[in-house]
């Protein structure tokens, strides 16, 4: 996620992989992977409900993630 490897802060790698030691990590992340498609139909379906509902939302143009362009 950092486009510039010099701004990564130290110890970051370190907070990533650490979780990777907690028992059932693996099996947790599989839950939650394959209930993805349900959950994103049960989201759409909400969607006509939620647009009356005011949102902010904040959103940096040097974003490296998820461009602002599409």
């Amino acid at each position: 996620m950092y486009a510039d490897r010099s701004k990564i802060p130290a110890g970051s790698l370190e907070g990533y992989v650490a979780p990777l030691a907690i028992p059932g990590l693996f099996e947790h992340a599989l839950s939650i992977v394959q209930t993805w498609t349900p959950d994103i139909g049960e989201l759409e379906a909400l969607l006509p409900q939620l647009a009356s509902i005011p949102t902010l939302l904040m959103w940096g143009d040097r974003d490296p993630a998820v461009s602002v362009r599409r």
